[in-house]
């Protein structure tokens, strides 16, 4: 057989994803840009501790999801608000970039 006859399509690769999550290391490794040089709240802190745990039992979170429940109990008025527009920018960017790397396989 073919090492392409092993290869999980994209979408696989993003339901194995959902099922298995991603380690907690990698994931503080893609927030670690976002946080450098920054002093954090409380509330930032438990944000990015809610954000980090869905990210290691789900695989991704949707930057939309960050308007949502639980993240609207940490930033009732968004997380735009809480972080300021160019670091929610940034913040999607990381959300996108994970879930592009999963697609990649």
């Amino acid at each position: 057989m073919r090492d392409s006859q092993f290869k999980i399509p994209n979408a696989g690769v993003l339901h194995v994803r959902s099922l298995v999550g991603l380690d907690r290391d990698a994931v503080e490794e893609a927030l670690a840009d976002f946080v450098a040089g920054t002093t954090l709240t409380s509330q930032q802190l438990d944000f990015l501790q809610v954000l980090t745990t869905h990210l290691v039992e789900n695989g991704k979170v949707q930057p939309g999801a960050l308007f949502d429940s639980p993240y609207n109990e940490l930033a009732p008025s968004g997380p735009d608000v809480l972080f300021g527009d160019d670091r929610v920018v940034k913040l999607f960017s990381i959300l996108r970039s994970i879930e592009d790397r999963a697609r990649a396989g």
